[in-house]
Formats: structure tokens, C-alpha cells, sequence
């Protein structure tokens, strides 16, 4: 279970979401949280006076804002019952200044804001959250609205390493809190690609292939909840987009958090690359934990 979580805050009505989902996290996994501002560093030489009182006036701002955003991330910790700290670094890339600093502090879990969706190919391309999540070894929260208590985890799965990891994390995460889970199992669903294909109905032996190859991966799942005593159930569904039957899934369940993996396979079982992660970050408004 996480024992220390980053939480990064830049006093955005976002990042407001991310403290919240932060520190839920926290005390469901009573660890102890660490909040994290970032600023760039005055860009100008100081080597004049002149230079020197803006230098000066620039950091007093930035010091000012960031104890404005880590004590109101703070009181928010206080209200759970967390315990917490507030640090304010500089970085040209406030990324590379997350990643620092949760690396310096020992930190297993981020937790930021995430943007929604945008017009560009991969929705969050360019933001701070992706790099982060490019870059990490360790899981990352990402989160766009205010997150509830944790109830109902869904946990997309396709039999992968890196999926098992987010079953073990989601299931233990469920158990701290006595909320149960969801897996869920997606595949490519059966396109008549020929004449002969339509004439020989070859839809039920795919489906009972695809069936079969996502089965190994529920049932993994299903046996990691029983030594947890966490209730669960098990969804296989054939959806041309995953990213989608995913976030509706959380919306039609009303779950809580997503937790997956950052990467996923191909082929039948067709689960969760990591473009479809990307995605359902993009369009989930529920919490999502990412695992490595």
C-alpha cells in the first residue's frame, strides 16, 4: 500500500480537484501527503541593482503565491486527518520540478489535475500532467473534478503485467476502504470482413475466442479480491473504442476512481494501450489512477 503521496497545486480550480483526490487517497491508504508548488525561476540576469530589486520583487510574489496555495492545500489535509507537508521549488519545467521532488522525498503515488479533452491527436499532449505521466516511476492520480469518497474502484484489465499491478493497487485500495470493484475486460468486437466470413458466421467462434483469451485476466482479478475480502465483479464487453466503454462504465456504475494500467496489448483481447489510456484521462470525470 502507498505509504507517501505527492500532490502538486498550482491554486487552480484544478488542481483543487487534485488535492481533494490526493488526499481521499491518503487517508484511505494512511499515508502521510506531501503538497508541491512549482515556480520558474526569475529569468533575467541579476547583475545590476536594478535587475536585483526585480529579482527580488519576482521571488517575494512567487514565494507569497505558493504559500497561499500550500496552506490552503494544507488545511485540506488537516479537515482528513492527514498528515502533511507543503514545499515550494523552482523549475524551468514544472514537470521536471514534480518528478524532483517526488523522487527526493521518496514519494509512491502523484497526484495532479488533468485538462480535458482537445482537438489535437493524444488529449493531453503538451501538458504538464502528460509529461509527468511519460516520465514517472511511480503511479500518477490525475483528476479534472471533485472526487468523492471511495466506494466503487472499476479496474480495466487485459491479462498484462503492468494490469495485474493495477488490480493488486486497486483491490488493496478497495479493501482500505471498503469499497468494492468492477473489472472489466474489453475486445474488438467481430467486423464481417468478406463474403466468406459472412457466409461461414465465423462472429461466434471469434467471440468465444475473445472470450477465452480475456477470461485468464477477470479471473485473476476475481481471485486477488478473494484474498482481500473485496466484493467483485467481473464485465466483458466488445466495444470498437475501449477509452470509451471504460469512462462510460465508471459513469454507468458510478465509480468512484478508475485505477489501469499506463500501457496495455493488442490484438484479440484489444485492451488498453496506451492511447486509450491517454484518452480515458482526457474524458473520464472521475479520478484516474495510472500504474507502472
Amino acid at each position: 500500500m502507498y505509504a507517501h503521496i505527492l500532490i502538486a497545486t498550482d491554486g487552480s480550480e484544478l488542481s483543487r480537484h487534485a488535492i481533494h483526490a490526493g488526499v481521499e487517497l491518503a487517508r484511505v491508504a494512511r499515508a502521510r501527503a506531501t503538497f508541491v508548488t512549482c515556480s520558474v525561476p526569475f529569468g533575467e540576469l541579476a547583475t545590476d541593482p536594478l535587475a536585483l530589486r526585480r529579482r527580488d520583487q519576482y521571488e517575494a510574489g512567487a514565494q507569497g503565491a505558493a504559500h497561499t496555495h500550500l496552506e490552503a492545500a494544507l488545511a485540506v489535509a488537516r479537515a482528513a486527518g492527514v498528515a502533511a507537508s507543503g514545499e515550494h521549488c523552482y523549475a524551468e519545467q514544472p514537470w521536471r520540478g514534480i518528478l524532483d521532488t517526488a523522487l527526493a522525498r521518496r514519494c509512491d503515488v502523484i497526484a495532479m489535475a488533468a485538462h480535458g479533452p482537445r482537438s489535437v491527436a493524444g488529449e493531453l499532449l503538451g501538458s504538464e500532467t502528460f509529461k509527468v505521466l511519460t516520465h514517472a516511476q511511480v503511479p500518477v492520480l490525475a483528476c479534472r473534478e471533485r472526487s468523492t469518497p471511495l466506494r466503487h474502484v472499476l479496474i480495466p484489465t487485459d491479462g498484462s503485467e503492468r494490469s495485474e499491478r493495477a488490480i493488486r493497487d486497486g483491490v488493496e485500495l478497495a479493501a482500505a476502504a471498503g469499497a468494492r470493484v468492477t473489472l472489466l475486460a474489453c475486445s474488438e468486437p467481430f467486423i464481417f470482413r468478406d463474403a466468406e466470413s459472412f457466409l461461414n458466421d465465423d462472429r461466434p467462434e471469434y467471440e468465444e475466442h475473445a472470450l477465452s483469451a480475456a477470461r485468464p485476466a477477470l479471473a485473476y482479478g476475481e481471485s486477488v479480491a478473494r484474498q482481500h475480502g473485496v466484493a467483485a465483479v467481473a464485465e466483458h464487453l466488445f466495444v470498437s473504442h475501449p477509452h470509451a466503454a471504460i469512462v462510460h462504465a465508471a459513469s454507468r456504475l458510478g465509480c468512484d476512481l478508475i485505477v489501469m494500467a499506463s500501457h496495455g496489448r493488442r490484438g484479440v483481447a484489444a485492451l488498453v494501450p496506451g492511447s486509450e489510456t491517454l484518452r480515458v484521462l482526457a474524458h473520464s470525470r472521475v479520478p484516474v489512477l495510472v500504474c507502472r
